[in-house]
């Protein structure tokens, strides 16, 4: 259930004034404990702009890697690394911990769950000469949409192998 930003905030407030405990709280307002334990660690880190709420959002492979380097290296959950960089669930967090720990940061690329989409390949037989300005479009799209993939894994690859290496030397 979601509850509006006000609710959220006198929640927290009443909590951090030590007017009462957590569960106390929590019972007085309608909401969980762990919503509440949330919301206050989100509270300490971001102030108001922690409690906002926020759309489903999609982050980048850079930023999920930087997300579980951080988890990594300063040996904290995923609670507050959620609450450190305003993820709102801190599950999210641990999803891309497991992805991270079975494949490495490759694993952290958006795939597209579902069916398999159908790549549009324009047609190779035909030379350029002979293509339509519409089909000479599509195969650009194509061309530029293959080459920042090959880009972005090489990329990671990179990236991956650098971390082997430090990690080797240590």
């Amino acid at each position: 259930m979601k509850h509006p930003y006000s609710v959220r905030l006198a929640a927290v407030q009443h909590y951090l004034s030590g007017k009462a405990t957590l569960a106390e709280t929590a019972r007085h307002f309608h909401v969980g404990e762990s919503p509440l334990i949330r919301w206050v660690r989100a509270f300490r880190n971001q102030g108001e702009a922690g409690l906002t709420h926020r759309l489903t959002r999609h982050y980048s492979p850079e930023f999920k890697l930087r997300v579980v380097r951080y988890v990594l290296d300063n040996r904290c959950s995923s609670a507050d690394a959620s609450a450190h960089f305003a993820i709102p669930n801190e599950t999210v967090i641990q999803n891309w911990l497991r992805k991270y720990r079975s494949g490495g940061s490759v694993a952290l690329v958006n795939r597209r769950s579902g069916p398999a989409m159908k790549t549009n390949k324009p047609a190779e037989d035909k030379s350029f000469s002979d293509m339509t300005h519409k089909e000479l479009l599509r195969e650009l799209e194509y061309l530029r949409a293959e080459n920042a993939y090959l880009k972005k894994l090489k990329a990671l690859r990179e990236e991956n192998g650098l971390r082997e290496q430090q990690q080797k030397q240590e």
